[in-house]
């Protein structure tokens, strides 16, 4: 039967406990089945309807008889029955869990200690705000020590995945860029420091209560969870003037950026900051720590990573939501014209080359937008060191190595997708084929007789692949997998490195069972030889023991007697040789008896 507390409780669908926190599901109505889920046996009096706990699905008693202990929010003080496939989940949810409180409480810890003798005071931790999370990247909400004063602060401690900064002249260098890289669109960095022994950075800048420009389509507040505040909802488009201010603005700070060679692929609506009204790009550190771009995924070319994220940026800002892998050319009719012709020049140039950031700024959808910031001297103004130039340097050739090395593995896994999804459709083609001829071959005769002759014609006519090549294609490609001698070739490799792998099998397989043999033959040499010496030794010993003193010279044994029975003469024998003797017997019958024994089990 349902509890009260379930009854009473209205929850979504369970999530992934390896992305967000499950959450308490709906149960299904009783009425919904009529067997259960899993083994399909029909519900009745003596086969009850038993719900699971963890999913909300209905199975028998069988096929749900797990008791678990659940997420203390859902209500539950003892453990509650669960299937097969929610204890899996709650018990990565388990480890996860028990891993982020550590991480959290670890985060929270770095957090106080550095703050000990900075002019910051802890206020609030704000872990889930971002999309990374703990231990990668934990934020807290700070307040400044001086009295009097409640402008609040946001600080963040970034785990590093790079080796760029690992001495103290390296942390020097990324304290100081941070630092200097200043621009009217950029938001500035009150505090920021590099912890070796933890290899964390930790930087403080000011908070916006406008949140990011994804908390401002979504609506949402910005000290929200990440996934509580946008989950799978869209947000609200931004108006045409506004699209074009605040791209104006991010183009601004890209260029800046650009002309001090500071690598950025990490541009998304997410790291851009409204504050005042305009919009500041920030998490720059991101680049010099290592930590992969959110759209990655996305990305052609590592040299036009950049224009890809602002046009994602910029569709974000016309549509409401954000861009998937689908063609540009499905939302023309959605979105102003001028927004679409930029978005195409971008994602689908007809030149195969997408525009620069100076060519996007002299666009007259931005060119036309006013701003009273002064973004010239900004440059001027920036001086960085040799060193910190240099740096600049292996952060951008880092950045460009990674993502050359995504789109690698990328280009691999879909080459092998690609064969192996031709293989299988022209295999299904020439199965279609295969049943279309039987079945007008057995078809009557006054029916289907230009089926037979078109069957017949098949039939003479050689078979051909039903995957045509594309236009522009060259069978000279060794890499091209539409090439047929590519496909055969992969196709005898993957024969050939079956065979060897049989063969590897079968030779372990009987190197083992030759060695199994061997050791069971050593086994029962070695038991049967230490019994032998047992039984030698024995017997030795007990022969020694029973040699008895020769009688005295005088003596003389008794005649022998006839008997009268038998018609024998009967020789008498000492009485204490008579006893040894048979004691030496037995003592030898029960020491082989033992030996065969042994030998037998053996």
């Amino acid at each position: 039967m349902r509890s009260s507390a379930t009854k009473t409780t209205t929850r979504g669908k369970a999530k992934d406990s390896s992305v967000r926190e499950i959450e308490r599901p709906e149960w299904m109505p009783d009425e919904s089945v009529n067997g259960c889920e899993l083994c399909s046996i029909s519900f009745s009096f003596t086969q009850r309807r038993h719900h699971c706990r963890g999913c909300g699905h209905i199975f028998c008693k069988e096929h749900c008889n797990i008791m678990m202990t659940l997420p203390p929010e859902w209500g539950y003080e003892s453990p509650q029955r669960i299937c097969a496939g929610c204890k899996i989940k709650f018990q990565k949810y388990a480890k996860t869990r028990l891993d982020r409180e550590s991480d959290i409480e670890s985060g929270v810890l770095v957090a106080q200690y550095y703050l000990r003798d900075k002019e910051f005071t802890y206020s609030t931790p704000l872990l889930a705000i971002g999309r990374r999370k703990p231990p990668l990247k934990n934020y807290f909400l700070v307040l400044p020590s001086a009295i009097g004063s409640s402008t609040e602060f946001l600080m963040s401690t970034v785990r590093s995945s790079s080796s760029l900064i690992s001495t103290e002249t390296t942390r020097q260098l990324f304290v100081a860029i941070m630092q200097t890289v200043r621009h009217p669109f950029i938001l500035p960095v009150a505090s920021v420091d590099y912890l070796l022994d933890k290899h964390t950075a930790v930087l403080i800048r000011p908070f916006s209560r406008e949140g990011a420009l994804r908390d401002k389509l979504h609506k949402v507040d910005p000290k929200i969870d990440f996934y509580k505040k946008y989950g799978a909802q869209a947000g609200s488009a931004l108006g045409v003037k506004q699209v074009a201010l605040y791209g104006r603005q991010i183009l601004e700070a890209m260029s800046f950026l650009q002309s001090i060679r500071f690598s950025y692929p990490h541009l998304n609506a997410s790291n851009i900051v409204v504050k005042d009204g305009k919009c500041c790009l920030t998490d720059l550190e991101n680049s010099l720590l290592g930590l992969p771009p959110l759209y990655i995924q996305h990305f052609t070319n590592a040299a036009h990573a950049e224009l890809v994220c602002f046009g994602h940026v910029l569709f974000q800002m016309a549509m409401g939501f954000t861009k998937a892998k689908a063609s540009i050319q499905e939302f023309a009719t959605k979105m102003p014209t001028n927004i679409y012709d930029i978005l195409c020049s971008i994602f689908e140039p007809a030149s195969g080359v997408p525009p620069t950031v100076t060519e996007l700024l002299n666009n007259p959808f931005f060119s036309a937008v006013s701003i009273s910031e002064n973004v010239l001297d900004a440059k001027s103004q920036c001086i960085l060191e040799d060193k910190a130039k240099i740096m600049l340097r292996r952060a951008r050739r880092k950045n460009k190595e990674m993502i050359e090395q995504f789109l690698r593995e990328q280009e691999e896994e879909n080459g092998t997708a690609n064969v192996g999804s031709l293989r299988i459709s022209e295999q299904e083609s020439n199965k279609a084929a295969t049943a279309s001829a039987t079945s007008s071959a057995t078809a009557p005769d006054a029916v289907a007789s230009p089926k037979k002759e078109t069957a017949t014609t098949a039939a003479t006519t050689p078979k051909t692949s039903s995957v045509q090549p594309m236009q522009g294609y060259s069978s000279s490609n060794p890499s091209d997998p539409l090439n047929p001698d590519n496909r055969k070739k992969a196709a005898m490799r993957a024969q050939m490195m079956r065979k060897q792998s049989s063969l590897q099998r079968k030779s372990s397989a009987k190197l083992n069972g030759t060695q199994k043999h061997f050791n069971q033959a050593f086994s029962f040499l070695s038991l049967s030889s230490l019994s032998s010496l047992f039984s030698l030794f024995s017997l030795s010993s007990l022969s020694s023991l029973s040699t008895h003193t020769p009688p005295p010279p005088n003596t003389h044994p008794p005649p022998p007697t006839h008997h009268p029975h038998t018609h024998q003469h009967i020789h008498h024998i000492p009485s204490t040789h008579i006893n040894r003797q048979t004691q030496l017997n037995a003592t030898v019958y029960h020491t082989f008896k033992n030996t065969r024994t042994t030998t037998s089990n053996i």
